[in-house]
């Protein structure tokens, strides 16, 4: 939903609701309230959050020299996702932020976020592919997580149907295999785009430490 419509729905809410409380009656104020309380609803589905504990895989690198760049790395990441034709795989562009707090505060960081779309027991993994300038140096770095989806996280409190669910959601071989493999060809992709531009400024790439760091330990 476009910002714009949000402060729109809690600023108007706050007029009515001010109006009623001034003497506007009582209707005016509940109005007001519920546009209020629907904009704030609106605003936090809105935010995209990356918190430390939904992460289970992490990779990054710090390029000497490399500021400015940041574009050109997630550019010739995207080209180098997309020329692998990794079946079953979305990726978008999106302003993530550590919290919904910091989201509406505007403390955000644009990241390439990958989703598997062909197996719903990967559904709940996400990668992200983020890059800055920082001072005069690119700080390159990717993310892992797992997010259960709203209905797993409902069932997770329930006595007997969490056993069940936890059941569903445990990877086999096979699914174990598809997330390695998804996860290792963009943490290769990326690689390639730091590579570049790391001999782009005369550079050695193997100075960079290509492990991740995580249960997967993927190069």
């Amino acid at each position: 939903m476009p910002e714009s419509l949000i402060k729109y729905l809690i600023g108007f809410g706050v007029i009515i609701f001010v109006v009623g409380v001034a003497g506007g009656g009582p209707a005016p104020a509940i109005i007001g309230a519920l546009l209020i309380g629907a904009g704030i609803m609106i605003a936090v589905r809105a935010v995209n959050t990356l918190s430390e504990g939904e992460v289970v895989e992490s990779w990054s690198a710090l390029i000497e020299n490399g500021h400015e760049n940041e574009s050109e790395v997630l550019s010739a990441t995207e080209t180098y996702l997309k020329a692998s034709q990794v079946p079953d795989m979305t990726m978008l562009r999106s302003q993530i932020a550590p919290s919904v707090a910091s989201g509406l505060a505007g403390r955000t960081r644009e990241f390439l976020v990958i989703k598997e779309t062909g197996n719903a027991r990967l559904a709940p993994y996400r990668f992200y592919l983020n890059c800055r300038s920082f001072g005069n140096n690119l700080d390159v770095n990717w993310y892992v997580t797992y997010k259960p989806s709203s209905w797993q996280t409902f069932f997770s409190l329930l006595p007997f149907a969490s056993k069940v669910q936890e059941a569903w959601i445990e990877l086999d071989l096979f699914d174990q295999a598809d997330l390695r493999a998804s996860t290792t060809n963009a943490h290769r992709c990326m690689l390639k785009a730091v590579d570049a531009l790391m001999l782009k400024l005369a550079q050695d790439p193997s100075s960079i430490d290509r492990k991740s760091r995580g249960f997967l330990g993927i190069s």
